[in-house]
Formats: C-alpha cells, sequence, structure tokens
C-alpha cells in the first residue's frame, strides 16, 4: 500500500514559554492555564505507586507497555497529583504535528496482485481485511467509499476532534460513528480542513466507482476511519489511541488490518522508543495479522535542520539564526536536542557572536551539566557588560533511556546575532531545528579561519536523519519513502501539475534516514508525488 506524501500543513501549538508550572515539562503550564479540566491524554511511568494511585482515583488504563500506562486525564488531575508526590512523573511533549495513485497501480504491480498472477496463484484485492486510515478525516459521501449496493465501506469512524456524546471506551475523548449512523445520514463529522485523508484513503482502498477508473489497493477492504486531531496535546500519543482502537474494532470481526499514519512530527526521539512507538510496537507483538504503515516524511528537500555532535574537550558549537517570524514567537530561538543517557555526560552554553566580517565575541551563559538540573528548568542571560542580549530557558528530562532537552531563546537584543550552542567534555547528541518548521536555521556558510580561528571547533548540519520521528523509526513499523509517480497529470478542474524528475525515481522532497540509533529506514518506497 502507498503512504503518500501529499501537500501539508503544520498545525503549530502555540505555547507561551513566559510562565512556570510546578510539573516544569516544556509548554505544560500553558495547557494547565488554559484548559485544566479538559480530558487529555498522558502517560505515567508503569511502577506500582502509579498503578496504585489510578486504582484508587478510579482511572482507566486505556493500555499497558512495559514502561508506561496510557490514560485519559485532566491537566489540573496530572499537576495536583505531582504537587502532592502522589504521581512521580508523565509524558508531556511539545510536537508538532504534519499530514504528510491511476499509473500507481502499475509501477507497484497492482493489478498482477489483484489477478493472482505467478507465482501468487490467488488474488489479493483486500477482501475481508481492515484498513485503518489516520489522517484527518473522510468524505465518506464520495463513491469510492460507498459499495455497489449504496452501503458505506466505512465500519468505524472516530473524530478525535468532535467533543460528542459518544466518545469510544476507554479512551473517553472524541465521538465515534458506526456505519449505520453514515448510512442514514446522521454522522456529522466528515474532512473539512482538506482532502489529504480522502486522498490517502481513496489511494488505499478506493473502489473505482465514482468514475470505473482510479481504483485503490485494495478496493475490497474494510475501512476503519479516525479523524486526529492535529491541535491536540501529546499529540502522538492520541495517534497511538487510534491504532488500539483501529486494531480493536478489527479483533472484534476476527478480522487482519493494517493502520496507515500519513503524518508524524519532525521533533522528537528519533528512535522508536517513546511511549506512542512502545505501544504501536506492544500491540503488533500482540498478536498476528497487525501492520502498521508509515509515512517517512516530506522533508528532504529542507536542507541541514539535523546536526549531530560527538562531543571533544575543545568547545565545539553551531550557530543559530534569529527567526523574525518563529512559531514560539519573533526572534526566538528553539531547538529540540535527544541523547542517549549514557552520552549526555557534556557541559552547555549559550552564547553570541556579531556576524561577518569581524565575527566578536559578545558573551555567554555559563556552563551548564547536561544532567544537572533533569526536571527542573534552567534560566539564564548573555550579558555583554551592562547589556543583556538575550534571555534562555532550558527544559531537561529523562524519558526512559533516553535524555531530552529543549532550549528557548527569547529577548534577544540583536536580530542579527550568531547564537551559539556550545559544548565540551564528552558525550554525544543530536538536535533538529529548521526555519521552516518555525524554528531556526543553523549555519552553514562560515568564515576562514583567518577571519575566525575559532571557527575550527564548528560543527555544521546535515541533511540526514530528515524522517519523521516516533512509530516511523521503530524496527517493528514499515516506513515508505516517497517515489515520483507521474511526470504530470490534470485534474477534473482542468488544472495542470507538473513533477519534473522521471518517473519512478526517488523524490527529492522524500525525507532520509537514518534513524538516531542508525537503523536503516525507511523501509520500502512507493508512489507519493503527483498521484
Amino acid at each position: 500500500m502507498a503512504s503518500p506524501l501529499l501537500r501539508f500543513s503544520i498545525a503549530f501549538l502555540f505555547i507561551s514559554l513566559t510562565s512556570i508550572s510546578f510539573s516544569q515539562k516544556f509548554g505544560f503550564s500553558t495547557l494547565l492555564e488554559r484548559a485544566p479540566d479538559d480530558q487529555t491524554v498522558f502517560c505515567v511511568p508503569n511502577n506500582e505507586s502509579n498503578n496504585a494511585l489510578l486504582d484508587k482515583e478510579g482511572v482507566t488504563i486505556k493500555f499497558s507497555s512495559s514502561s508506561w500506562l496510557f490514560i485519559t486525564a485532566s491537566p489540573r488531575w496530572i499537576d495536583d497529583h505531582v504537587k502532592n508526590g502522589s504521581l512521580d512523573d508523565y509524558y508531556f511533549e511539545y510536537a508538532p504535528p504534519v499530514a504528510l495513485s491511476d499509473s500507481s497501480r502499475m509501477h507497484h504491480f497492482v493489478d498482477d496482485v489483484h489477478a493472482g498472477s505467478t507465482p501468487l496463484g490467488i488474488g489479493y484485492t483486500g477482501k475481508d481485511v481492515i484498513i485503518g486510515v489516520v489522517d484527518q478525516g473522510i468524505d465518506w459521501l464520495h463513491p469510492d467509499f460507498i459499495d455497489a449496493n449504496g452501503n458505506t465501506r466505512v465500519l468505524s469512524y472516530w473524530d478525535q476532534s468532535n467533543s460528542g456524546p459518544n466518545p469510544p471506551a476507554p479512551y473517553g475523548y472524541g465521538q465515534e460513528w458506526d456505519s449505520t449512523s453514515i448510512n442514514n445520514g446522521t454522522c456529522t463529522s466528515t474532512e473539512e480542513a482538506s482532502a489529504h485523508g480522502s486522498g490517502v484513503a481513496g489511494i488505499a482502498a478506493g473502489n473505482g466507482l465514482a468514475n470505473g477508473t482510479n481504483m485503490g489497493m485494495a478496493p475490497d477492504a474494510n475501512l476503519v476511519i479516525v479523524e486526529s486531531n492535529f491541535n491536540s496535546p501529546n499529540w502522538t500519543l492520541t495517534v497511538a489511541d487510534a491504532v488500539d482502537y483501529i486494531f480493536s474494532v478489527a479483533d472484534e470481526l476476527n478480522m487482519p488490518a493494517v493502520v496507515n499514519l500519513s503524518l508524524g512530527t519532525y521533533t522528537g526521539s528519533h528512535d522508536g522508543n517513546d511511549p506512542a512507538a512502545e505501544m504501536m510496537e506492544t500491540l503488533l507483538d500482540e498478536k498476528g495479522g497487525r501492520l502498521v504503515v508509515c509515512a517517512a516524511g516530506n522533508s528532504g528537500n529542507q536542507g541541514k535542520y539535523h546536526q549531530q555532535s560527538t562531543v571533544a574537550s575543545d568547545t565545539n558549537f553551531v550557530w543559530f539564526n534569529n527567526n523574525a517570524a518563529g512559531a514560539l514567537g519573533a526572534n526566538t530561538i528553539f531547538f529540540d536536542l535527544w541523547s542517549d543517557n549514557a552520552d549526555a555526560t557534556f557541559d552547555f552554553a549559550i552564547g553570541a557572536d556579531s556576524p561577518g566580517p569581524n565575527y566578536n565575541f559578545r558573551g555567554r551563559t555559563q556552563f551548564h551539566g547536561a544532567t544537572s538540573s533533569i526536571g527542573a528548568p534552567i534560566f539564564d542571560t548573555i550579558w555583554n557588560g551592562v547589556n543583556r542580549i538575550e534571555t534562555i530557558e532550558v527544559y531537561t528530562e529523562t524519558i526512559g533511556a533516553n535524555y531530552h532537552m529543549q532550549m528557548f531563546v527569547s529577548n534577544v537584543d540583536s536580530t542579527n546575532y550568531l547564537y551559539r550552542f556550545e559544548t565540551k567534555g564528552t558525550g554525544k547528541y543530536d538536535l533538529w531545528s529548521g526555519a521552516w518548521l518555525g524554528y531556526n536555521d543553523m549555519v552553514t556558510v562560515l568564515p576562514t579561519i583567518f577571519e575566525m580561528p575559532h571557527i575550527i571547533d564548528y560543527v555544521l548540519p546535515d541533511s540526514t536523519q530528515s524522517i519523521v520521528s516516533s512509530w516511523n523509526c521503530s524496527e517493528k513499523v514499515v516506513s515508505t519513502g516517497n517515489m515520483k509517480n507521474r511526470s504530470g497529470w490534470t485534474d477534473l478542474n482542468l488544472t495542470t501539475f507538473t513533477g519534473g524528475p522521471t518517473p519512478g525515481t526517488l523524490s527529492e522532497n522524500s525525507s532520509k534516514g537514518p534513524t538516531r540509533h542508525g537503523l536503516n529506514k525507511p523501509d520500502v518506497t512507493a508512489a507519493g508525488d503527483l498521484t
């Protein structure tokens, strides 16, 4: 099944970073202030004390993995129990999500599979199989999603963005619709933001009844749709809930299921060991007849927004350009850094330099140990004499075997300065930023050693590890790259689209691996561009 990488729109959560919460999680204080009693997805460490607390409080454990207990609770409940010491920790992430083929059937020999050509011996069309699509919804009125008898092919539709009267158990949020509601027209959920989810579902399982030509990969499959809420806190955990939901529906019907995830986030650990990925891996290990297929990402042509550094005794550094239109506020700097706990042995500081031709050093914060303030924010300031250059907030935490840092810089004195992240000592880390994400580009054009001798310690960013994070980096999930499908096409509005490179070649937009731990990803490549 192809995982298309269509036109995407980034739905950033606006996070205010000026207030402090006792919970010490990046952005949680804003959620607590704005929606203290909204039912929100969380997970907490799987230990005896947390199990006892949830049982005492009557909080349903939706799912448990070896490391995490997955729950739905209010931010106020989380905050209250952290403050009184009855809850030892919880998972909260800032990970903005993104929504990430007629001739594609030829490229992937789909007609041969349908016909059961040698060596198959039997045709496969998706009959008695469920395809689950987690995306921006579906236009269930489209003829390709209605069978020859006029009945919907959508068995179930969970709209996570709709606070309706019928949230599915045990998740406790959203609105669930069954096929009866869709057939009688009482279902009010449908794709509205774009046609992305309908396009993905059509490529996966459209039956071709709309025009008799454009049939999908599995035209006889049943559909289960989850409309993801791209504005949800802890968004990746809602996707994990969606996968669990689809497999549960399939279990009730005694059918195998394939889940398509053509969405993801470019921040995160990029190692497949985060809670959402762990939950999906547990679900895949539980029984056969389950598969998760995901898009690797659409950022292969976005430049060098990843940096990996093996820390040396000398002070290594990388420069960030200011972003006047930053997603977290004008003239701010943000990056997301991950390391194994065993490699988080470095010290770090933030500094500032004036740009060329002089490249004068303007000042730096003190150096802090990477693990010196786990769970408690570091607040620091760069001074040049009595002049404040910028203020810094650093949020660090350990998540299982991982060390995580998020750096936020605001109140910059000069928008022309080059802001440096410096490390010394030992260890290793990977970080991601990028103006295209709403953050900051790293500098790739450097002064000569004669202009700035210290430039020998500069660690350049690169264009590897541009894949989306979380489940996409799991060895148990099929990650799919993006292949050029056609050189062009004309839609029903007589609008012509062209694609440039020869069909069958890798799209320049296709994200690249490997994962942070060196796992080769993506696993396969499928038709995406111009499908």
